[in-house]
C-alpha cells in the first residue's frame, strides 16, 4: 500500500521590504509615460499632417497638379483597328491592313469608314498589279 503523501507547503521567501513593490511601480511608471509620450507624439504627427493636406488643397499650384475630374476618353477596340490600318497601308503593307480590318464588326459605326479604306487598297493593288498580256493566236489553231 501507499502510504499517503504530506501536504506541500509554501517555502516561506525572504521578506519583502518593500523594495520590489517600489520596482515595479517605478517600472509601470516608465512604460506608462513612455506609452504616453509615443501617443502624444503620433497625435501631434498625424495633426501636423492634416494641416499640411489642408494647406496643400488651397494652394492654387498644387490644385492645378490634380488628376481632371472628367474622364480621358478611351479609344474603343474599331477605332484603334482602323488607326492601325491606316499606318499599315501608308507604310505599304496593304495586306496587313486588309486583315486588320477586319476586325471591325459590321456592325460598328466605323465600318464605312472602314470600307472606304478597304476600297482604297483594292483599288492600289489593281493598280499596281501587272497588266497580262493578251493570247497571240497560234498559226497552227483554226
Amino acid at each position: 500500500m501507499q502510504e499517503p503523501k504530506a501536504p506541500v507547503r509554501p517555502v516561506p521567501s525572504e521578506p519583502n521590504d518593500g523594495r520590489e513593490r517600489w520596482l515595479r511601480t517605478v517600472a509601470l511608471a516608465v512604460v506608462l509615460t513612455a506609452g504616453g509620450a509615443a501617443a502624444l507624439g503620433v497625435s501631434a504627427l498625424l495633426l501636423e499632417l492634416s494641416d499640411v493636406r489642408d494647406a496643400l488643397k488651397l494652394r492654387p499650384e498644387v490644385a492645378a497638379l490634380r488628376a481632371p475630374e472628367e474622364s480621358v476618353p478611351v479609344p474603343r477596340a474599331a477605332e484603334l483597328a482602323l488607326s492601325r490600318a491606316r499606318a499599315q497601308f501608308a507604310g505599304g503593307h496593304a495586306a496587313d491592313a486588309l486583315r486588320t480590318m477586319a476586325l471591325i464588326p459590321p456592325s460598328d459605326p466605323l465600318r464605312p469608314d472602314a470600307d472606304r479604306l478597304r476600297a482604297d487598297i483594292q483599288r492600289a493593288l489593281l493598280a499596281a498589279a501587272p497588266v497580262p498580256l493578251a493570247p497571240t493566236r497560234s498559226p497552227s489553231a483554226p
